[in-house]
């Protein structure tokens, strides 16, 4: 996923591989700022530092903290849809549903998803509108795998019904990571998730019923 807005404002786009690399290095420290000390922590000369690049060139890549934080979130997210398909990719028309919401959220948690960087991320979209759309981006095209998983299991639904569908079950989904501002145990969040995981099967099963 590629949110144009925030790609426009880097000044320089890596086609060298070790610019490619420099790049994602930059990034990933971004990462790791945010996950460990929180998105207010993130300050361009730490980052630099961290990515062992010079302020200049860190600059020259991400123009400002907030275009960094973009495209932090673009990477995230991109890396998000990776694994729904990658998962995808293993399940056939005949496998069960619950079998595909098993794997897929073990696959998300073996990813890293479910931490508190989701929880920081969110936080950057409540005060800056392009981290918003960038989330934006990335729910719609959430939605558009989930429309394509129902006509994959082989639902006879129009897409138009089932665009609200999926729009539902990603709204399910995400009601159990720590950006939603769960409250409870972690006993608690494995219950609602449970919950949350039969609902999902139950919507599923009903798309494959002739309205």
């Amino acid at each position: 996923m590629t949110n144009t807005q925030a790609a426009a404002n880097t000044r320089r786009q890596p086609v060298q591989e070790r610019a490619v690399k420099r790049r994602a290095r930059i990034i990933e420290g971004a990462m790791e700022v945010i996950a460990t000390d929180g998105i207010d922590a993130l300050n361009m000369r730490d980052i630099a530092k961290a990515a062992d690049v010079g302020i200049g060139t860190l600059y020259d890549y991400f123009p400002s903290r907030s275009d960094l934080i973009c495209h932090v979130t673009d990477a995230w997210l991109t890396r998000k849809l990776s694994v729904f398909d990658a998962t995808i990719a293993t399940v056939s028309k005949d496998d069960k549903f619950r079998n595909f919401i098993v794997r897929y959220r073990k696959a998300m948690q073996d990813a890293g998803f479910g931490t508190p960087f989701d929880t920081e991320i969110s936080r950057a979209a409540a005060n800056d509108k392009k981290v918003a759309a960038i989330i934006d981006d990335y729910r719609s095209e959430a939605i558009e795998r989930y429309t394509q998983v129902l006509q994959h299991a082989g639902s006879t639904w129009t897409e138009r019904q089932l665009r609200p569908v999926s729009r539902f079950l990603l709204q399910l989904s995400e009601q159990v990571e720590p950006a939603t501002g769960f409250e409870g145990t972690a006993e608690d969040r494995v219950i609602v998730g449970e919950l949350i995981a039969q609902t999902i099967v139950s919507t599923l099963k009903r798309t494959l019923q002739p309205r």
